[in-house]
């Protein structure tokens, strides 16, 4: 799945909770090195960037805001009433 995400523009995640095992027989445990040095392999291969943990975190914490605004502007209004 991670190939065709790749491959078509999207994002990938990685890590242990999603694969236990690295190759299809099931004969090597994974580790998130190895994980991530196919994630790398893939993303060169497709003409990639991988983005930095700072844009990632700079990118993925908006919708958190939001809400935590929201619930602010909640709590705010459960004063009035």
């Amino acid at each position: 799945m991670n190939s065709i995400a790749i491959a078509y523009g999207g994002g990938v995640r990685v890590g242990l909770e999603d694969n236990v095992w690295y190759d299809k027989r099931r004969e090597k445990l994974a580790r998130n090195a190895d994980l991530l040095q196919r994630i790398h392999a893939l993303a060169e291969i497709n003409g990639r960037d991988i983005m930095s943990p700072s844009y990632i975190r700079k990118n993925t914490n908006k919708p958190m805001r939001i809400l935590q605004m929201f619930l602010r502007q909640l709590n705010r209004l459960w004063v009035f009433l």
